[in-house]
């Protein structure tokens, strides 16, 4: 009666007719780059092999008795019909008689929007961007969990309308987009708007109240990106708030806790490391000293085959590093040492091939231990305690350690592991060796820094460690010119390729050939001319 007094035609007694789009799980293949195979959220019987995140949806929300999505609406599902048992189904969901489930018109029109068009493809943009930072930064960060990202992304799709979820995917971006700056210098207008993304979507809520690991993570790649930029004051105090706000976190259950031990050694590795090459001397640390460093078994979100072995490799690197910052003498490092060499063969399987960054990182922990452990002696030496006999023999060794592993990396990738170690580590050698010692691994090490210091910032600190090297070089041969050779009779000719070879076009005072040390060092140095290192570092 309702409908006829409206004008309106009754449809009480029509049956319930589908809505909505229909599904596109089936139509069209996902760009998503992840399979199956490593996104198997539910058993092998249950799930098909090779399907990616947008068919893995489909397959979480068909119909099955029983089994229903958390959440208000299903994800993936297009608002249409489900044929599915109407008990206990998430609200906005409406049984009639027909077991037909329907869909609230309103979330429907909500899911259209929130899928179509830009929304897809924002979708398939950080997918790609957590697949990089899995294959790439994690084992440089082992501070984020890739099943955990993944499924919730697969839950909430609509990432960008979730504030926290939203500033940790755009902050996994950043970092990205960092590394890549790190080792190619150049966009740096990208860089700098992925960071003010970041930054304005922490205040559209009320940002670490609570505190939480994710807070601290978020802090820790704002921290990377503006050290990378060369902004160390502003990176700086995104350093003090990750620490801060680790301090804050209450870990929940053994899988928070055994990450929060994770992320406190990254702080504490990343805060000796900065502090040593960019920081003031005025500055003080802040981390603290991380607790006995024990072999954990992998966080229990990591249970897929397809993430152990870079998950292990990652976690055996990050234990290493932090053994390395905690040792408090040059002895401490020789226990290091040698538990180095037994478990260093795990870096040399199929793993170590196949992704790029394990070599880097494992380069770097090589790299961090010689800088370390040359620190700690020339330390001693300025102290007045002088070195035992048994380390003055590994100074060189110290060298050749870092050259060995740098030869494996290409180009940039030393960017990765910090030119100024490297630069430290070349200073420390130079200061430890005997005077005309270590010459070829002094060339190595500074040759290396050169090249790949873009920004001309660690090699004018090699001046010292360069200039030596320079003087030792033989002055050019002067040579006659080739029209003036052409002009000298046959007998002329003679006269001189014999002069050359019994010596004669040379001065033959042995005064003149005399070996540079370091003692002739300084005179050297000073009667060069002033552009000469200039010169040097300038390679293009």
């Amino acid at each position: 009666m309702q409908c006829l007094k409206a004008g309106l035609k009754c449809t009480y007694d029509e049956k319930p007719v589908k809505r909505g789009r229909r599904r596109k799980g089936q139509t069209r293949e996902s760009t998503h780059p992840y399979s199956g195979s490593l996104l198997d959220l539910n058993s092998p019987s249950s799930q098909e092999p090779g399907l990616s995140p947008t068919e893995t949806i489909g397959t979480l929300a068909e119909p099955n008795v029983g089994s229903h999505a958390p959440h208000g609406i299903l994800p993936g599902t297009d608002c249409e019909i489900f044929e599915a048992d109407g008990d206990n189904l998430p609200f906005g969901l409406q049984t009639s008689d027909s077991d037909a489930v329907l869909v609230d018109d309103d979330q429907c029109l909500l899911s259209d929007g929130m899928l179509q068009g830009d929304e897809l493809s924002r979708g398939d943009e950080i997918w790609s961007a957590l697949d990089e930072f899995f294959d790439t930064m994690y084992v440089v960060f082992p501070v984020l969990s890739y099943t955990s990202l993944a499924s919730r992304l697969i839950i909430e799709p609509a990432w960008r309308a979730i504030p926290e979820f939203r500033t940790l995917l755009l902050s996994v971006q950043t970092v990205n987009a960092a590394s890549q700056f790190r080792m190619a210098p150049g966009d740096k207008a990208r860089l700098s708007t992925l960071i003010s993304q970041v930054e304005r979507s922490r205040l559209d809520y009320n940002f670490a109240d609570p505190a939480t690991l994710d807070s601290v993570v978020i802090s820790l790649f704002l921290f990377t990106a503006y050290n990378v930029l060369e902004t160390h004051n502003r990176a700086f105090l995104y350093l003090d708030e990750a620490l801060s706000l680790l301090e804050l976190v209450e870990p929940v259950d053994e899988e928070e806790r055994q990450r929060k031990i994770q992320v406190e050694q990254v702080l504490f590795n990343t805060e000796a490391a900065t502090l040593a090459i960019y920081a003031d001397k005025r500055r003080r640390r802040r981390a603290r000293r991380p607790g006995k460093i024990a072999d954990v078994p992998p966080m229990a979100s990591h249970t897929f085959g397809a993430i152990d072995e870079p998950d292990r490799v990652a976690k055996h690197l990050l234990r290493r590093l932090t053994e390395i910052h905690l040792a408090e003498n040059a002895e401490a490092f020789e226990e290091i040492d040698l538990e180095s060499e037994a478990d260093m063969a795990t870096l040399f399987g199929a793993v170590f091939k196949r992704h790029r960054y394990s070599r880097i990182q494992a380069a770097d922990v090589v790299v961090t231990r010689q800088w370390q452990l040359s620190t700690k002696l020339v330390a001693n030496l300025r102290k007045g305690l002088g070195i035992t006999p048994r380390f003055q023999k590994s100074v060189e060794f110290l060298g050749l350690a870092a050259m060995s592993w740098i030869c494996l990396l290409g180009e940039g990738e030393l960017r990765i592991v910090g030119l100024g170690k490297l630069s430290s580590l070349a200073q420390n050698i130079y200061n430890l060796a005997r005077r005309g010692q270590c010459q070829y691994i002094l060339g190595g090490l500074a040759g290396a820094v050169i090249k790949e210091d873009h920004e001309k910032i660690f090699a004018p600190q090699l001046a010292e460690v360069v200039m030596p090297l320079v003087s030792t070089v033989p002055p050019p041969i002067s040579v006659r010119s080739h029209y003036e050779y052409q002009s000298l009779t046959p007998q002329a000719r003679t006269t001189l390729q014999l002069g050359s070879v019994n010596g004669g076009a040379f001065e033959s005072d042995t005064d003149h050939w005399k070996s540079s040390t370091q003692d002739h060092v300084e005179e050297a140095y000073d009667c060069s001319p002033p552009d000469l290192l200039d010169r040097f570092i300038d390679l293009s």
